[in-house]
Parts: C-alpha cells; structure tokens; sequence
C-alpha cells in the first residue's frame, strides 16, 4: 500500500449560518448583496502530521480554484488576510481527529450566482485535502416581509377589524416589504 501522507484530510461536512452561534441557519440561494453570515467547513485529518493553528506550519483555509487569490467575501478584521479566511479549530488536531474553519462572509456587489472556494493548506508546506466550495445566489432584486395592516380611511388613522368586515365594505390595506 502506498504511504500515508503527511498532510492530508477528508471532507466531513460543511453548513452555513446567519448567527456566530451557528444556530440559524443561512439559505445562500437567497443570500443578498451586502449580507453577512458564517460558513462551517469540517475536515478530518488523514494524513500522519498534528495540525496546529499555529507554529512553522499552521493550518488555514486559504482560497483555492486559483489557490491564493483575493475572495471577495472578505470581512475585514475577520479573516486573516483576502486569500486566507482563518485557522483551524481547536488549535492542535492529531491524525483521526476533525478539524472546523468558521469564518465570516460577506455577500458582495453584483447579480447571479457566486462560488467560492477554499482549501486548507499548511503554511510553507503544502496544500491538502478537498476543495470546499459554497455557492451564493445574488438576486438583483429581493424582498422579506415587514407587517401589513387594515384601516378604513385612506389617511391609514381608523383601524380596520377584517373579522368584522361586511360584504360591499371599502377600506385600505397595507403591505409593508425591506
């Protein structure tokens, strides 16, 4: 049999989120220009090396599909430079174990669909594992509910019971929409 790597990873699993607490999750068919979650990308480590989060060879997400290319889902202060979104948690993961990158996104400018893609990668060492990639849907127009209300004049000051509403009855109805 051929020699296990030193640096190697199988996908486990990967989710997306509107809450760092990754409670809520984030539909990214309808993620919008200008939004803000969080991605969860999980790796298990097969090859025969310890990653660490820091050290000679800390392991990070860095972008991949070119690899090491500025993301345009960059949070400034939040990933660690435009081509490398953050490192591994926890801050040692031996052979077997899994490992998580979460980091922020934010949707950028434009219409269509985005896919972006990540990798981890041990600094000065090498690249490894899958390419992980997540697709964004940017629709060029989008709306979500705010309230909606019934009155009976059209200065929108008597408000309208609609249980009690007779057939031949004239009122107002409002919608409101972000």
């Amino acid at each position: 049999p051929a020699p296990t790597p030193a640096w190697g990873a199988s996908f486990v699993d990967q989710s997306a989120f509107l809450d760092a607490g990754q409670t809520k999750a984030w539909d990214l068919a309808s993620a919008y220009p200008g939004q803000e979650g969080w991605l969860r990308f999980r790796i298990k480590n097969t090859g025969t090396r310890t990653w660490s989060s820091g050290g000679a060879n800390p392991v990070r997400l860095g972008t991949a599909d070119p690899r090491d290319r500025a993301s345009g889902l960059v949070v400034v202060g939040s990933w660690l430079s435009t081509n490398r979104a953050t490192a591994v948690s926890p801050a040692s993961v031996p052979p077997g174990a899994t490992g998580t990158f979460l980091l922020k996104v934010k949707v950028p400018a434009g219409t269509g669909t985005l896919r972006e893609s990540f990798q981890a990668v041990a600094e000065g060492a090498s690249w490894f594992g899958p390419v992980m990639w997540r697709d964004f849907g940017r629709p060029a127009w989008s709306a979500s509910f705010v309230d909606q209300s019934a009155f009976l004049d059209a200065g929108l000051t008597q408000a309208w019971d609609l249980a009690s509403a007779y057939p031949g009855q004239e009122g107002w109805l409002r919608f409101r929409v972000k």
